[in-house]
Parts: C-alpha cells; sequence; structure tokens
C-alpha cells in the first residue's frame, strides 16, 4: 500500500508545484465582492462615477456613456509597490463595443481600453508603461513595454501577460483605463485576476481534476486495505 501511496503523494506535490507561485499583489485583484484597494478616477463631470465602474458579478466593470458627453476618460487604479521577485503581470479581459447610442454631432475616435504602470523613478518627471490597448477592431498595442501574450479564454475572455521584470522593486499606479471616444457607442471593459507573479505562470489545476485524483487516492487506499487484510 505504502507503494502505491507515496508516488501518488509526490504526483500531487509535483502538480501543484508546476502552477508556480502567485502572489496577493496587488490588493483585490479578484474583485470577489467590491472594488477595495482599488481607487476610482473619471474626467465626466455630469456623470456620476459609480455607474460607471462598478463590481460586476466577481469582476471589475468600466462602462462608458455614450450619447454625446464628448470624449473622456474613466480609470481603475491602484499605488503599490511592486515586489522585487515580480516577472510578469497577468489579468483577464472582456471588452465589448455595442449601439450605437445615438449619432455623435462631433465624432473623434473609437473608444477604446488601455493598461499602464506609471511612476517617476527616474527622476525625469514620469515614465508611463503602457501595456496594452484595445478598441472596437480588437487588441493593439500601441506603445508597448515588454512582450504581450494574449490567451484565449471561454465566453468573449481573453488573459493578457506582460514582463514587468524592469519594473521590479518600484513604486507607483497601476491603471486600467476606458476611453469614450464620444464615437456613438457604448463600450464596457470587465477585468478580473490582477495577479503579479515570480515566473511566467503555468496552467492551474481545476478543482475537478483535484478532486478525481483525490477519489483516486481514496480508492487505492480502499484496495489496497482490502488485498492486505486477505493476505492476513
Amino acid at each position: 500500500m505504502k507503494s502505491i501511496i507515496r508516488p501518488c503523494i509526490v504526483m500531487i506535490a509535483f502538480t501543484f508545484f508546476l502552477a508556480g507561485p502567485v502572489h496577493a499583489i496587488p490588493t483585490n485583484g479578484e474583485f470577489l465582492s467590491d472594488l477595495s484597494g482599488w481607487s476610482l478616477q473619471e474626467d465626466l463631470v455630469d456623470s456620476p462615477l459609480s455607474t460607471l465602474i462598478v463590481a460586476d458579478n466577481g469582476h471589475a466593470k468600466l462602462s462608458t456613456a455614450g450619447i454625446e458627453t464628448g470624449p473622456y476618460q474613466i480609470s481603475l487604479l491602484q499605488w503599490l509597490e511592486i515586489p522585487d521577485f515580480a516577472a510578469t503581470l497577468s489579468f483577464d479581459l472582456k471588452y465589448e463595443r455595442t449601439g450605437p447610442d445615438s449619432t455623435p454631432s462631433n465624432f473623434s475616435f473609437n473608444d477604446f481600453f488601455e493598461a499602464s504602470y506609471l511612476d517617476d523613478n527616474d527622476d525625469t518627471g514620469a515614465n508611463d508603461y503602457y501595456w496594452l490597448g484595445v478598441d472596437c477592431t480588437g487588441p493593439y498595442d500601441p506603445n508597448t513595454f515588454g512582450s504581450i501574450s494574449l490567451m484565449t479564454l471561454s465566453d468573449g475572455w481573453f488573459r493578457f501577460t506582460t514582463d514587468i521584470n524592469a519594473l521590479a522593486g518600484r513604486t507607483g499606479t497601476l491603471s486600467f483605463d476606458l476611453w469614450d471616444g464620444d464615437d456613438g457607442y457604448f463600450s464596457t471593459a470587465w477585468i478580473d485576476h490582477v495577479v503579479i507573479y515570480d515566473a511566467q505562470p503555468s496552467p492551474v489545476p481545476e478543482p475537478g481534476t483535484l478532486l478525481l485524483l483525490g477519489w483516486g487516492l481514496a480508492a487505492m487506499g480502499f484496495l489496497g486495505r482490502s488485498r492486505s487484510q486477505k493476505k492476513r
């Protein structure tokens, strides 16, 4: 029986090792119930911010107001110290453009989403590291810092991962921004699973997989005990 159980224990430990270490930075990157730990900012005077950036079923949701409000930006941000171990930043994004809400009287540019890191650690005023921009035509990177990799998830979600080795030990603001270009359409961005890793993230075993593995161990233990009793 021990010859069966020991290899299985080693297998479980190795599985979790492959998943890689995950650190809870930034605060509340899972948005489980609210936006605690994050700050909200917008430059639209006539619309309450509380309706534009909300917690929505375990995600952060940013929405444009539309209807000829004029170009403006709303932001979900967090001041954070990027730890020395930092290697990659990963977050999930779902982006939708719907409408039209009306015919704009003064078209300017398409709505778009971007993620950025801002600090002034170079003593020259400020460094802007733009990781990602998304508009109605899909993902693009207007001013990419590091490499961006895109993983297709389900239900319209994508996972973005970017190298942040050069930012390790710096202090600044992580910002998710949604721009309304007054283009006559509504745009919505959902954000989730914002995590800093100390290595390239590996797939984490699904709960169902772990449950099946547990049942398999229990079954092998039962069989081993039955064989031992029969030998007696």
